[in-house]
């Protein structure tokens, strides 16, 4: 009859790590060391940079939150979230017309948004040139060209789209 030992090792390819000589009475120490070291072996799973929501932070405020760090240094270049040409504000439904992004500001960790999910969430600021109207539907479109903090593509997505209600 195999071992447990035997059978981790040919299904998973890895050994297990042998116990120490000395336990506490539970046995605690040993169990948990084992699994501790088998997770240690296994790669940390990666993010995609992604958009996780975005909603109305007040009057004339859009909130981005970001799966990772966007980047974040220059409103001159090209693929940074704080260039207002890499976003646009349309009204899907209301009696508004379309606010334009005027400033994009407060570039910051969001991970107490999503602690288990997304634990590097990041969100970025829309300032609009009007007051978001209340029975207003918007829709936040942000642009392909912006990268993480790392350099990573904006991975697109359907849920990435984010239609909300204005607020009074």
């Amino acid at each position: 009859m195999a071992t447990f030992d035997g059978i981790f090792k040919e299904q998973v390819g890895l050994e297990l790590p042998t116990a120490p000589e000395q336990t506490s009475p539970s046995g605690a120490g040993v169990f948990e060391g084992i699994f501790t070291e088998i997770f240690e072996l296994l790669p940390a799973p990666q993010l995609p940079f992604s958009v996780i929501i975005a909603f109305p932070l007040n009057s004339n405020t859009i909130r981005v939150v970001f799966s990772l760090e966007p980047r974040h240094q220059s409103p001159l270049s090209a693929n940074d979230s704080l260039n207002r040409l890499n976003w646009e504000i349309q009204v899907q439904a209301g009696p508004d017309s379309v606010p334009v992004v005027t400033l994009l500001e407060n570039a910051q960790p969001q991970p107490a948004l999503f602690p288990s999910t997304f634990p590097e969430a990041w969100s970025v600021d829309l300032r609009t040139d009007r007051q978001l109207k209340f029975g207003t539907t918007y829709l936040t479109i942000v642009g392909s060209a912006i990268v993480s903090a790392t350099g990573s593509a904006l991975q697109p997505d359907p849920d990435d789209r984010d239609d909300h209600p204005g607020i009074v």
